[in-house]
């Protein structure tokens, strides 16, 4: 994924992030996590079970507030924002 790819799937995702609150997930394929991480995209946040701070451990976040994850179901430079509970 060269640059001018990865600027424009993050800016479509910011556009879909718009829409939802703080804290929803994304899931990534595995190309798109690699180049998000060698831009400095991604940032280690402290995070816990369903939204404590319960068996906390550090989980890579965009913005922060968005936690990600790298999933084989989704293609290597596809992304999927998560809904709200």
């Amino acid at each position: 994924m060269n640059n001018a790819e990865l600027d424009a799937t993050i800016a479509r995702l910011d556009a879909e992030l718009e829409g939802v609150g703080q804290h929803v997930g994304i899931a990534v394929g595995s190309d798109l996590f690699r180049a998000m991480r060698e831009a400095g995209k991604l940032t280690l946040e402290t995070g816990g079970a369903v939204g404590t701070l319960l068996f906390s451990c550090k989980l890579p976040a965009y913005h922060r507030t968005h936690y990600v994850f790298e999933t084989w179901d989704l293609g290597p430079t596809e992304f999927r924002v998560g809904s709200e509970a």
